[in-house]
C-alpha cells in the first residue's frame, strides 16, 4: 500500500496481503486509506494475518515524542460499511522503555469500521487537553499501558471539554495488563466553567481483575469543573491501593473521592 494520506478507493479486491507502509509524516489522527464499500472485507471478511503495518518508516524520534496515545488509521470504511476480519486478534509490537505499539480495529473485534497503528505511552506523559478539537473518544489518559508494563511518572491536564462525554473518562495513569503497577501519575481538572464535566477522574488506575501490582502516590486535582467520581487511586485488581491524593477547589464533586478497590469492567486498547 502506499505511504500517502487520505487515499479514497471505491473497493479492494483480490489482494495477497495489505500492507501499510508508514513513516514520520503520519500524525496523530490521519488516515491512509479509505473505502466506500466492503468488497473483500465483506462476507467472512479477510483474514487478519493478511494485514500488516512496515513500521520501518518510523525513527526512533518519532515514538519518543509520542505521549498519551496516538493513532493512525491504516484503513477506514467511508460510510456505513462495516469491514470484517477473520482471525481477529489485538497484535502487539516490540515495546520500548517508555511505549508500547499495536495494530487494532477500532472495536477490538473482528467486525470494525477501521484498523488503527496505535502507540502509547506508559512512563512520564504529558498530555493537555483543551477541548478545542475531538478526539473521537471517550477517555484521555496521560499514560497507559495495555500490555502491563508499570505505568508512572504521568501527567493529564484537562481543561475544556468538546461536547458531552468526550472525555468522559481522565486518567493520569492506567494500566489494563494483569502485571505492572500505577505509581506517581497525576491528573488535573481545570474546566472553564463549574457546570463542565468528566465523569469520572482517576490519578491512577488498574484496570484488569487479575493484575498483582500496586497503585500507588498518585493524585487527582479538581481545580474548576464538575465530576461525578473522584479517585486518586483505583484498582479492579489483587494489588493495593494506597498513599493516594484528591484535592478539590471550587469544584463541585457530584460522587465521592478515594482510593478503592472495586468490581471489575472491560477494558481494550483505545
Amino acid at each position: 500500500m502506499s505511504r500517502q494520506k487520505n487515499i479514497h478507493v471505491k473497493s479492494l479486491h483480490n489482494f495477497d496481503t495489505y500492507n501499510f507502509k508508514l513513516n514520520n509524516a503520519f500524525a496523530n489522527g490521519d488516515t491512509m486509506l479509505s473505502v466506500t464499500d466492503a468488497g473483500a472485507f465483506s462476507g467472512t471478511g479477510v483474514d487478519w494475518s493478511k494485514i500488516n503495518a512496515d513500521l520501518s518508516g518510523i525513527s526512533a524520534d518519532y515514538i519518543n515524542n509520542i505521549h498519551g496515545v496516538h493513532r493512525v488509521t491504516l484503513l477506514k470504511s467511508a460510510g456505513r460499511t462495516t469491514l470484517y476480519f477473520d482471525n481477529y486478534a489485538d497484535r502487539s509490537f516490540a515495546a520500548t522503555d517508555i511505549h508500547e505499539s499495536g495494530l487494532v480495529t477500532d472495536t477490538d473485534e473482528a467486525t470494525a469500521q477501521s484498523v488503527e497503528w496505535v502507540v502509547n505511552r506508559f512512563k512520564d506523559g504529558r498530555v493537555t487537553y483543551d477541548g478545542t478539537a475531538a478526539t473521537g473518544y471517550e477517555s484521555i489518559y496521560g499514560g497507559v499501558s495495555y500490555e502491563g508494563h508499570t505505568t508512572t511518572g504521568n501527567q493529564l491536564t484537562v481543561t475544556g471539554v468538546y461536547s458531552t462525554d468526550e472525555p468522559k473518562y481522565a486518567y493520569g495513569g492506567r494500566n489494563e495488563g494483569a502485571t505492572g503497577d500505577v505509581t506517581r501519575n497525576t491528573v488535573t481538572i481545570d474546566l472553564a466553567h463549574a457546570a463542565d464535566l468528566v465523569e469520572e477522574v482517576y490519578g491512577g488506575m488498574a484496570s484488569a481483575e487479575d493484575n498483582t501490582g500496586a497503585v500507588d502516590h498518585n493524585t487527582a486535582n479538581m481545580k474548576n469543573g464538575s465530576t461525578r467520581l473522584l479517585y486518586g487511586g483505583y484498582t479492579f485488581g489483587k494489588g493495593r491501593s494506597r498513599t493516594t491524593r484528591c484535592t478539590s477547589k471550587a469544584a463541585h464533586r457530584r460522587g465521592m473521592s478515594r482510593a478503592a478497590i472495586l468490581t471489575t469492567r472491560p477494558a481494550r486498547r483505545r
